[in-house]
């Protein structure tokens, strides 16, 4: 029997491709099996060097877990570094991020030589968009749909677009058409997601991000939107407009800060100075006052001083964020942050990354509380059996714990928000 088991490290944009690889093998007569299967994919993540290091261990691990399965690694990691898969003589097959599409051609390949088969894209700036397609999810209540790919920022800490090249936007019939499917196969929720969101377009003569999202919110059926990330200088005034205009696009931004320091932006080469991301989460904020702001923050960036962090802290303090998501800075070869003197030491990143959790948690405490005994519109996604309640997420990213007598997974209820 053809049996198969794929295991996801990483972003949204990876788990999408897993979906889609998932049900390429579906269709063409693998079942999914999780005790013994005869073919292993890992799809690998290089964001951190720690992300890459827990890739490499998860594809030996399952080499010596089911030594007679077929193993298949894909995904960044491999892009970045395939010489450190093509030493394991149990990685079988070697894959490119940009050919999730030719699984079918490599696994016969690889039966018909018994030997490695590498097929790794190098020519990382000159890619086409693969068109991948989903029609369902593990999830049973919302699905990602992947709008491009790749990314041409090049901050000067991410090793990203040497993986995954330049941008390239999907077509926006094939967007629209996966959405339609996926909302008649009863998913409630859509997260559009990419490299770089809402850069979509960007190659095309007169379509862009906002315009694929008013597009989006006419298709019939549509419940909730929701957007995965967003950077600063790509949010306009129509941006927001829509926004206002369209409840089902759930009020909950992740947008990227990095840094709340002017300088230690500079070096990590981002688009945009304080006070320019300030003014656009205040014109957000004032257009959607109960709007849930999440940020990721990176910590310890090569030279940041004592001062350059407190001005990161403050500044998070001034904006006032929901949700804050907090890395320590992790040394990419290849890249120009790599490159610089006066690293950060371990000891004093991790002292930093503590301040900056302790002030998140204050931020979405106080965020929370103005919600308490308000009504929120929770999807309703699993039901723990040790408490007897149904969890569900409301349209501003809040955890909510429900009790029900019936089965109220996969629809939206209207609950009064407390915390306990």
């Amino acid at each position: 029997m053809k049996s198969f088991l794929v295991t996801t490290l990483g972003c949204k944009v990876n788990t999408y491709e897993s979906q889609a690889m998932k049900e390429i093998l579906l269709n063409n007569g693998y079942v999914e099996d999780y005790i013994n299967p005869s073919l292993i994919i890992i799809n690998t993540c290089a964001v951190t060097s720690v992300a890459e290091h827990k890739s490499r261990q998860k594809t030996s691990s399952y080499a010596k877990k089911f030594p007679n399965a077929i193993i298949v690694v894909c995904g960044c990691s491999t892009n970045i570094h395939p010489e450190d898969y093509q030493k394991m003589d149990f990685a079988h097959i070697i894959m490119s991020n940009n050919n999730h599409e030719d699984i079918l051609k490599l696994i016969d390949e690889y039966n018909k030589t018994h030997k490695q088969v590498f097929a790794v894209d190098n020519n990382k700036r000159q890619r086409k968009y693969q068109n991948l397609r989903i029609s369902s999810f593990d999830e049973q209540v919302r699905a990602f749909v992947k709008i491009g790919d790749g990314c041409n920022n090049f901050c000067s800490y991410c090793i990203i677009p040497f993986s995954r090249g330049n941008l390239r936007s999907r077509d926006k019939d094939e967007i629209l058409c996966e959405i339609s499917r996926l909302i008649e196969n009863n998913y409630q929720e859509i997260v559009i997601t990419g490299i770089d969101s809402a850069s979509y377009g960007l190659e095309f003569d007169n379509y862009r991000f906002n315009d694929l999202l008013e597009d989006i919110m006419q298709i019939k059926g549509l419940k909730r939107l929701r957007i995965s990330s967003i950077e600063a200088s790509q949010i306009d005034d129509r941006f927001i407009s829509l926004l206002k205009k369209y409840p089902a696009i759930a009020p909950h931004l992740h947008i990227p800060l990095q840094s709340g320091s002017d300088t230690v932006l500079q070096r990590m080469k981002r688009k945009y100075i304080c006070e320019e991301f300030y003014q656009k989460i205040k014109k957000i904020k004032e257009e959607l006052p109960d709007v849930a702001l999440a940020c990721d923050v990176i910590v310890g960036f090569p030279q940041e001083t004592e001062e350059e962090f407190l001005q990161t802290y403050n500044f998070i303090k001034k904006c006032g964020f929901a949700f804050l998501h907090v890395f320590p800075y992790s040394i990419r070869k290849g890249t120009y942050a790599a490159t610089l003197p006066n690293q950060i030491n371990d000891q004093t990143k991790k002292e930093r990354v503590s301040r900056l959790i302790s002030l998140g948690r204050e931020l979405s405490n106080e965020y929370k509380k103005k919600f308490i005994n308000k009504e929120l519109n929770v999807l309703i996604e699993s039901y723990d059996k040790k408490t007897g309640l149904y969890h569900g997420l409301s349209e501003n990213y809040l955890d909510c714990y429900i009790k029900s007598d019936s089965n109220i997974i996969n629809t939206f209820v209207k609950y009064i928000y407390h915390i306990d």
